[in-house]
């Protein structure tokens, strides 16, 4: 990172989601990215990233065009909305 890099807020629409899994297609860097959370999440079928709540250890990026998503594994857990608004 330098001087000229922001910090733009993960959103999306949640495409499926349980207590330990969600998935959702970002709408924020213009790539629509398929976004996987790993972690504790609560069960109440979130419409969008905005209402996902729980802790994540691991955030996963993956696309059409490459077939080995990238991915952010946390030491420990890490509350949803920090993941996403960073």
């Amino acid at each position: 990172m330098d001087g000229e890099t922001t910090v733009q807020k993960l959103e999306g629409s949640v495409t499926s989601s349980n207590e330990n899994i969600v998935f959702f297609v970002e709408t924020t860097t213009g790539f629509n990215y398929l976004v996987k959370l790993e972690g504790n999440f609560e069960k109440d079928s979130p419409a969008t990233s905005h209402n996902i709540k729980g802790t994540v250890s691991k955030i996963s990026f993956m696309s059409g065009v490459s077939p080995n998503p990238t991915m952010l594994e946390y030491e420990g857990m890490v509350d949803v909305q920090d993941v996403l608004n960073n």
